[in-house]
């Protein structure tokens, strides 16, 4: 009788172990997953930044252009008024 009581309580010990480790299992899956999401959507904020940083250099340097047009406009236009 005792013997069978030491299986089953061996078994029950077994099967409770197995559920704990396959929840951890379960756990470390998710937390992979997130890590994998986190690592996606990082990886998209890098290419948006990338593609924003480009549209505001562009603009700088249309106007950095258009400023050095209009320099030389006024530039022009006051050396008329003084001849």
């Amino acid at each position: 009788m005792h013997i069978r009581k030491r299986e089953k309580n061996n078994i029950n010990d077994l099967t409770f172990h197995l559920k704990h480790v396959e929840k951890e299992e379960q756990s470390k899956f998710k937390a992979n997953r997130r890590k994998e999401i986190m690592k996606i959507k990082r990886q998209i904020n890098e290419i948006e930044n990338r593609k924003t940083r480009g549209k505001i250099n562009n603009t700088k340097s249309c106007l950095q252009k258009h400023q050095y047009v209009l320099l030389i406009i006024l530039t022009k236009k006051k050396e008329r008024r003084y001849k």
